[in-house]
């Protein structure tokens, strides 16, 4: 089954081949209702949807479980199959190196998570159905799209029936963490700033003023943002972010465009790039911070002509959840070796906590460092680990009881 996910070229726009296998699949785990969220127009107009898209051909599927008695916890697991564009079509040609290295996009960043989890469901139904028993709570199944572009998916999807009116005890995003328990992330804002100029013939620059010359002070206001920031990071969350993580919530400038002519000053520059918002932070409040950074830069030219910030395409809200939560603290019984900390990354978990209103943590099998790569691999060893405690928590966690209550003649 990982092999034909991997097969799937499930990138923005081509998701819903991957969505029709993935709703037979849930069916094979014992999802006895299915639902098909697509992206409406009225989620389009949500306050807090977020993607560079508008429109989109794929919907998001759900799969639930029966409930049965209702005693017991219940627990959602949050998946998104949307993978980066990559390289070169060999991305999507999965192959085995060195016997446990399962290699191709989107193996790690999380089609390998969600086959874990596939894999843990196997097991509980298995050894229920073998022995006459059955889950007495429900289980919940969220394969989304639009992760990689905002979080789109998961708003939907947690907007719309069922999950609008269901409540669940906890959620599980199998995110490539590196068998990390990561029950706070942080959150993401994409953003864009002009740096105006006054343009002029290169040979007489000294008419002009070039706006490409203006980046440096520009990169420095940021870098004194993030500096403040990692500042309060340190003092106030340092329990979840370790002094190995020597920029918790980074501020990154991706792309510059600039210049029109080799012989011109540039009137213009732009700068897009990606700030880190800290768990438990506003957005708005993040927005209005690097407003703020950039409104009075310490350049004559630019304080009579300031730069023009503004915020596009992605912005996913940071999710935080008590590590003392009786879900992480059940969960991590089970794999006690692993570290507890704050993602260095965002993920639906945000839209989960405050959308679905479900605690929500991130736990996976993947290795983060080849997430979006053209190296991308994960272990068939740590799916197998992963998978094989996780079933042994949903037991514990999710409850199970017999399929046929002997009754007492005495009751007769």
């Amino acid at each position: 089954m990982l092999r034909r996910f991997i097969e799937q070229n499930s990138t923005a726009g081509n998701e819903q081949p991957m969505q029709n296998i993935i709703a037979s699949y849930f069916k094979s785990l014992g999802a006895t209702d299915l639902y098909t969220i697509p992206i409406s127009k009225n989620v389009q107009q949500h306050a807090a949807f977020s993607s560079p898209h508008s429109s989109f051909s794929a919907s998001n599927v759900i799969g639930l479980t029966p409930l049965h008695e209702g005693t017991g916890r219940s627990l959602l697991f949050n998946a998104h199959i949307d993978v980066v564009p990559a390289e070169d079509a060999s991305q999507f040609v999965p192959r085995i190196v060195d016997g446990d290295k399962f290699m191709g996009r989107g193996t790690s960043d999380m089609k390998g998570g969600l086959f874990a989890v596939g894999l843990a469901l196997e097991a509980v139904h298995s050894a229920l159905s073998t022995h006459g028993y059955h889950l007495t709570n429900r289980v919940g199944l969220m394969s989304v799209i639009e992760e990689e572009s905002g979080g789109a998916g998961s708003l939907a999807s947690c907007l719309s029936p069922p999950l609008s009116t269901l409540s669940f005890d906890a959620a599980l995003i199998p995110e490539p963490t590196d068998f990390k328990f990561f029950p706070s992330q942080q959150g993401s804002l994409w953003f864009r700033i002009s740096i105006p100029g006054i343009a002029a013939h290169g040979a007489t620059r000294y008419h002009g003023v070039s706006a490409i010359e203006k980046i440096p002070i520009v990169l420095s206001a940021l870098h004194s943002l993030e500096r403040n920031r990692t500042s309060f990071v340190r003092h106030h969350l340092s329990d979840l972010y370790p002094s190995s993580i020597p920029i918790p919530v980074p501020i990154n400038v991706g792309v510059v465009r600039g210049g029109k002519w080799p012989s011109s000053c540039p009137d213009s520059v732009v700068l897009e790039g990606r700030m880190g918002v800290i768990p438990g932070e506003n957005l708005t409040f993040a927005r209005s911070q690097l407003v703020s950074a950039l409104s009075s830069l310490p350049d004559p030219f630019l304080i009579d002509h300031p730069v023009n910030v503004s915020f596009f395409g992605a912005a996913w809200p940071p999710g935080h959840l008590s590590s003392s939560h009786p879900f992480v603290s059940s969960l991590h019984r089970y794999f006690p070796s692993s570290p507890i900390e704050a993602a260095p990354w965002a993920t639906d978990a945000g839209y989960l906590s405050l959308f679905c209103h479900v605690p929500s943590l991130v736990f996976g099998p993947g290795v983060s460092r080849v997430a979006h790569s053209s190296s991308e691999f994960i272990s068939l060893s740590s799916i197998r680990l992963y998978s094989r405690s996780l079933a042994s928590f949903i037991l514990d966690w999710v409850g199970f009881a017999p399929d046929f209550v002997p009754v007492d003649p005495s009751d007769l």
